[in-house]
């Protein structure tokens, strides 16, 4: 059984025990790329991470390292964990491929596995990132005249330096005062991130009520690559 694409020449003879006569014939097989794809589907919330595992056989007699390096793919939303897997001889390993969207989308990614000794094995991922599934807020609580701040934290995933805005609105999207207010520069520069756990980052709100009683705003952070983060705003202040 050929595992690689190429040309392989081979001899086989045939003997009579007695006589000793013998035949032989020369073969020249064509080995070609295998057609086979195997097809798998990911769907998950936005910054919410989804997996499947992908299963490496070996036929051989000899056991195979398989590193991660050797898979190739083009998507920035894909790990594959672990490192490297030690395959042991007819026995199978699993890899684990991680999809983490970032914006509402579908597509399609083509992953590689290209292993000197097992050859290639195809696979083709359909990706769709959907709705987050909860809303994230914080709560605010103090008297009229004093002022509270609160971090919101949140994490950078992208593979490449982003500069996010940040904004506050009224929740009723009205215009006038907002009891809310970014506590500092309205925009934040994100380095590149170098690994699929992300880049920590956080923004200060600060809590200035003009009025006794309970106040609604909805923080946002976007950026221009379409990456968007909402919070929701409570704040409930009381008499001096």
């Amino acid at each position: 059984m050929a595992l690689k694409a190429g040309v392989y020449k081979f001899s086989v003879t045939f003997m009579e025990k007695t006589t000793r006569e013998y035949i032989f014939y020369n073969f020249v097989v064509n080995v070609e790329e295998s057609k086979e794809i195997e097809k798998h589907e990911l769907i998950s919330p936005v910054r919410e991470q989804v997996s499947q595992h992908i299963v490496i056989e070996n036929p051989t007699n000899d056991d195979i390292k398989v590193l991660k390096s050797q898979f190739i793919f083009a998507n920035d939303y894909l790990e594959i964990t672990p490192d490297e897997v030690m395959v042991k001889a007819h026995e199978s390993r699993e890899f684990t491929v991680n999809f983490r969207p970032l914006i509402i989308a579908e597509s399609s990614c083509d992953v590689v596995l290209k292993n000197p000794q097992l050859g290639e094995f195809k696979y083709n991922f359909f990706l769709k990132g959907i709705a987050p599934t909860s809303q994230r807020s914080l709560a605010f609580k103090c008297s009229l005249g004093q002022d509270q701040m609160q971090t919101f934290k949140f994490v950078h995933y992208m593979r490449k330096a982003v500069t996010y805005t940040i904004k506050i609105e009224r929740a009723d999207g009205l215009p006038g005062l907002c009891d809310f207010k970014i506590d500092g520069n309205p925009t934040i520069a994100a380095p590149a991130c170098d690994s699929f756990k992300g880049v920590d980052l956080q923004v200060n709100i600060k809590y200035e009520p003009y009025t006794i009683g309970d106040s609604r705003g909805i923080l946002k952070i976007t950026s221009v690559e379409g990456i968007e983060y909402n919070a929701m705003l409570f704040g409930r202040s009381s008499a001096p």
